[in-house]
């Protein structure tokens, strides 16, 4: 190696490196990635100062720092997944790690590493709750699914939208008033069928988005797999309707659904990815990464201040001039209301914690849907058979050189022998229309002491709604044309309503859509958290912009009886409810708030 080899050898990866941390704007002025991030350690002011660099969080931050007269701080207690978490945050196909039981499975530089208590209906289950604790929260964390709840009436029964509408009254949460918000986020890009090969075509409506909506990448899968057709031609003897895709308010049907992936790398995109680097390269955005929250501060006329933080044992003040945003998610948001004085007094008193504002909601009304699964043995390769050892040290060679995309196939497990070279999959539900209700709660005035959490799932009717939808799966594989022999787990052995139930008990989880813990209501009721616009009742100055607000998990309809197939990037995986199959929702809707509460903060509401 001569000298300009060396040299050569030391500076480009210098070079490209360093394009990560100084880039030059549209002025020509060359800016710094590191004036995007706030000094740690040290007392600072801003006009609105955010908790949490979640999808809401950042969207939120997004929209208000694009006004160059308003000065905005996030405040994340984790980094950058693709940092912490390498490719396993990044590939699609490795969507599903660290995100299984048992608890120790977290990944900890990115996950809060929550586990609920023991649930006495569910065989005692202790469960792992995958949350985000890194820059894009949920959406660096979950299964990049993206669809839009249900918008209209259909046999008196009342969209979800429409609902959240009434439930609150106000008619600005139906789904024609929030489309524009639910546009706005999303930089769709068509099928490419050039990649995906004959036959693959899908059935959309384009109109469900604008060509003007940036920046979060929505499209679908560039590969199709096979099990595809067999899970088509199902739906098809089971008589379901083909739709027209699943973002324009329809959902009784089935059709392949979108997924929140750049087409052009193939890799996630999220609201880190998207929201936060586009706003590190135009606005004057400050992010205090790797940051916790505290404590929100109060003046004594009862109005949010700031919040005090602690960065690797630091602790210093971040002052808000005009309002604090509480954007912490599904267990964050309620337990920073609580030590900063909110929530139910007899809790906060237990505790030693001052009341600020007795409202019994924060907490409260937490809502997931239980999810559960059936395994059969597939005549087309799965995951499960590119998983076996000897079988992945070929694919480099066998696949990789002419399609790299089913490369991906190797990351999402499945649990089967792992000596096992057949191929197997796993169908899926989730009930939607559920009726059990959890709860988040305290027991230490420290948030670096983790929440009690209660899910409480299939404590109510929703078992009989459950042991109807693990029939259904069964219906959807017996149609399909794929499976081989019986069913590998639970197996022929089950098959009374008893049996089945007892099966669902030992194997449920939540599907990690928890929501509804600080809800949007009317003005005294009695569990309403915040009014309308996010804006928490009986104290000012402070907002909760995040799932939490929301006051029911789409979808929500009762008696729909919908599959969709969830085709992407050569995994499959088939949640129904009583037939449905449910998507990433609570991010989507989480999105689409913060678009909206941004517009409603800057109009001073």
């Amino acid at each position: 190696m001569n000298f300009f080899t060396l040299l050569a050898f030391c500076i480009f990866p210098y070079i490209a490196f360093s394009d990560l941390f100084a880039f030059q704007e549209p002025s020509g002025q060359t800016k710094l990635a590191g004036s995007s991030f706030g000094v740690l350690g040290f007392n600072a002011t801003f006009d609105y100062v955010i908790i949490g660099g979640g999808l809401a969080g950042l969207t939120v931050a997004k929209r208000l720092a694009e006004n160059p007269d308003i000065s905005v701080a996030v405040i994340e207690a984790g980094s950058f997944y693709e940092i912490d978490n390498g490719s396993f945050s990044q590939i699609p196909a490795y969507d599903g790690y660290f995100t299984e039981n048992p608890p120790s499975t977290a990944q900890p530089l990115i996950d809060w590493g929550i586990v609920t208590l023991p649930q006495t209906q569910l065989a005692g289950q202790e469960i792992n709750y995958p949350q985000g604790k890194c820059l894009g929260g949920g959406s660096a964390r979950n299964y990049m699914v993206f669809q839009r709840s249900i918008a209209t009436t259909f046999r008196s029964t009342i969209g979800a939208f429409q609902q959240w509408a009434d439930t609150v009254d106000d008619k600005n949460y139906a789904f024609p008033n929030l489309l524009p918000y639910h546009q706005k986020s999303v930089d769709f890009t068509p099928p490419d069928y050039s990649k995906r090969g004959v036959n693959t075509s899908i059935s959309y409506d384009p109109t469900a988005f604008s060509r003007n909506g940036r920046p979060l990448q929505v499209s679908y899968s560039n590969y199709y797999h096979l099990l595809s057709n067999g899970f088509r031609d199902a739906f098809t003897a089971l008589r379901f309707k083909l739709l027209a895709g699943a973002n324009s308010g329809n959902l009784l049907g089935f059709t392949e659904l979108t997924c929140t992936i750049d087409p052009k790398t193939a890799t996630r995109s999220s609201s880190e990815s998207s929201f936060l680097q586009e706003a590190i390269r135009t606005s004057d955005l400050q992010v205090y990464q790797q940051t916790l929250a505290q404590q929100i501060l109060f003046d004594g006329n009862q109005t949010a201040s700031g919040v005090s933080v602690v960065t690797a044992g630091l602790k210093y003040t971040l002052s808000a001039r005009k309002e604090v945003i509480c954007s912490a998610g599904a267990f964050r948001s309620p337990q920073l209301l609580m030590v900063s004085g909110i929530g139910p007094a007899a809790t906060l008193e237990s505790l030693g914690i001052p009341v600020i504002s007795n409202l019994q909601g924060v907490g409260q009304n937490m809502q997931d849907q239980p999810f559960y699964a059936a395994t059969y043995r597939v005549n087309i390769t799965t995951n499960s058979a590119l998983n076996n050892p000897p079988l992945a040290r070929l694919q480099p060679q066998t696949i990789l050189p002419t399609k790299p995309v089913p490369l991906l196939m190797l990351a999402q497990r499945l649990q089967v022998p792992p000596t096992d070279t057949n191929n197997y999959l796993a169908l899926s539900a989730a009930v939607n229309a559920f009726s059990s209700r959890g709860n988040v709660t305290i027991n230490s005035t420290s948030t670096t002491v983790k929440s009690l959490i209660s899910p409480n799932l299939l404590t109510t009717e929703d078992q009989e709604v459950a042991v109807a939808g693990f029939k259904r799966i069964r219906q959807v594989a017996d149609a399909s044309g794929i499976i081989i022999g019986p069913e590998y787990f639970p197996g022929p052995r089950v098959q009374t309503d008893a049996e089945i139930l007892e099966y669902l008990k030992q194997t449920v989880t939540p599907l990690y859509h928890a929501s509804c813990a600080c809800a949007m209501g009317k003005q005294g009721d009695p569990d309403a958290v915040v009014n309308s616009h996010a804006r928490l009742f009986e104290v000012s100055g402070l907002w909760v912009v995040d799932v939490t607000a929301i006051p029911l998990l789409p979808p929500g309809q009762p008696q729909s009886s919908v599959c969709m197939s969830n085709i992407r990037a050569g995994y499959s995986r088939w949640r129904l409810q009583k037939g449905f199959c449910d998507g990433t929702l609570t991010l989507l809707v989480a999105d689409m708030l913060a678009e909206k509460i941004a517009d409603d903060i800057l109009q001073g509401m």
